[in-house]
């Protein structure tokens, strides 16, 4: 049997419907022969009508369709372009959408990000915090916070706050999570917390030798000085020549002399305070 070409076929086809056409306007013309002049008039009247009526829903498209992409750009504007990124997250912690800021956070694109597992965005120290956030999260279906250190694609990390809730879609429990950078503010706080921590140092230490000076021995006289720990006892003692050694060879090496004698005679002791520069409680 001969086999018949694709192009044949399409021709044949094509000659088909074109004789169908054809035979169609013919019957078209024959009808029309019979009409009067009145129902001729009548019928180019309809047609006049029914484009005026397509002409009219041609507009009203083209009006919908200009809103619709005005929508989609206010759309843009307001999730993609979020100053925070949003992410919708599956019970298996799997992301199912983000916006462009999210992306951008982690340093992918948002079609990568998609199918991927949240928890690889968040630093290893912080994943059991995220874990328990995550199960809490779609246990209560109440909202939830947390703070966590996350990392990009070059590893790099940054301090995130997370606020999460819990939707349907599709019949599935899913969670609507809105991701912020607080790295200035966690990095401001650190240096805080460092100035504090140095300021409470500096006050209750001595600068020379790095013991606890008056303040604190005074501090802490006050807290122990109470029923349950008596008898209470304090060894005072002083450091013998070290004004003659000021006066006569300097006061560097007077500190060094200072130094030397506490460190051989105040070796790890439970609490050691210089009251004076040259006197010492233990």
């Amino acid at each position: 049997m001969k086999k018949v070409s694709d192009k044949n076929i399409e021709k044949n086809l094509r000659e088909i419907v074109e004789t169908l056409i054809t035979k169609e306007d013919k019957y078209k013309d024959e009808k029309l022969e019979h009409l009067s002049l009145r129902e001729i008039d009548a019928l180019f009247h309809e047609l006049k009508v029914y484009q005026f009526e397509l002409e009219m829903q041609n507009d009203e498209l083209r009006r919908t369709q200009l809103e619709l992409e005005r929508i989609k750009a206010r759309y843009f504007d307001i999730y993609d372009l979020a100053p925070e990124g949003y992410l919708i997250v599956s019970e298996k912690g799997l992301i199912i959408e983000s916006n462009l800021t999210a992306a951008l956070m982690f340093e992918e694109s948002k079609h990568s990000l998609e199918k991927k597992r949240l928890s690889k965005y968040i630093a290893r120290e912080d994943r059991g915090t995220y874990k328990d956030y995550l199960k809490q999260l779609f246990e209560s279906k109440l909202t939830q916070e947390c703070e966590l250190r996350m990392v990009m694609g070059d590893r790099s990390s940054f301090w995130g706050y997370m606020k999460s809730t819990v939707a349907m879609e599709n019949e599935l429990s899913v969670c609507r999570m809105v991701i912020s950078d607080i790295t200035p503010r966690k990095t401001a706080e650190m240096k805080l917390k460092e100035s504090e921590e140095k300021l409470t140092y500096l006050s209750t230490h001595d600068h020379l030798t790095g013991l606890y000076n008056r303040r604190y021995y005074e501090q802490q006289l006050k807290i122990l000085d109470t029923q349950e720990n008596l008898p209470l006892s304090i060894i005072m003692f002083d450091v013998n020549g070290l004004k003659l050694v000021n006066d006569s060879f300097g006061h560097d090496l007077g500190d060094e002399l200072l130094n030397k004698v506490l460190s051989v005679k105040l070796k790890a002791p439970p609490s050691v305070a210089l009251f004076n520069p040259k006197s010492c409680l233990v």
